[in-house]
């Protein structure tokens, strides 16, 4: 019972200790103060008292409770690996990570996984994006929607915003096509502002294309977006 108090209050260090009178008392305690005092580790995160109860009084950590510990410290160790390596353009090394991580059965989160579109997108920090990049990118962003991770529209306008300001156009159009194609409605300043860098980069068929699709997406052109496209058509 004192154990089980100590472990309601959240204060494993005095669980520990009532376990640790008990024992020494002769008295075993049973197997509800075991997986009570087991789960407490578990939730906060302690992997040296699960260590400790292990090795000094023989309490399991063949325990669900323990293994989800360990996988999640894993998947923290691989998560923070891939992230590392495409954060530095080390695509491969990215790759490698994400494949060991998969085959052990760990699925990175998907923050991760955006971080590794986002490094196929811009691979050796340049502009220039392959068809082999695109398709990349496009296999890894599938990997993490399918492991739950969503974009919002702040997301994706962030996203495209900042990669139409770079001149960055395909990378733009990568994640405007996936917001339409989840049925993310765009602000029209996201629309004027992808007309516009096509516009002023001299990719009037990009301008018009993105125009057309943001219309046919249920995105309302105003008239910025009108006169850069006017203004874009008149230039050429």
């Amino acid at each position: 019972a004192l154990i089980c108090a100590a472990v309601d209050s959240r204060d494993l260090r005095v669980a520990e200790s009532w376990f640790d009178r008990a024992t020494n008392a002769g008295v075993e305690p049973d197997e509800v103060a075991r997986s009570y005092i087991v789960s407490c580790a578990v939730q906060l995160r302690d992997a040296s008292a699960l260590e400790r109860l292990n090795k000094r009084h023989g309490v399991s950590t063949e325990t669900v409770a323990f293994r989800v510990l360990v996988d999640e410290a894993a998947a923290k160790a691989f998560d923070g690996m891939i992230r590392n390596a495409a954060k530095t353009g080390d695509l491969q090394n990215a790759k490698r990570w994400m494949m060991q991580a998969q085959a052990a059965g760990i699925e990175p989160s998907g923050a991760t996984q955006l971080g590794l579109i986002d490094a196929a997108l811009r691979k050796e920090n340049t502009t220039v994006v392959e068809a082999s990049d695109l398709a990349t990118a496009q296999k890894w962003y599938e990997m993490a929607v399918q492991a739950g991770f969503q974009l919002g529209v702040s997301a994706f306008s962030h996203l495209i915003e900042d990669a139409a300001d770079a001149g960055e156009l395909l990378v733009a159009d990568f994640w405007f096509q996936q917001a339409i194609s989840e049925g993310v409605v765009l602000s029209t300043e996201v629309l004027s502002k992808l007309v516009d860098s096509a516009a002023k980069r001299g990719e009037l068929a990009t301008a018009v294309m993105w125009f057309q699709h943001g219309v046919t997406a249920r995105i309302k052109p105003n008239g910025v977006t009108f006169n850069t496209l006017i203004n874009a058509v008149a230039k050429n």
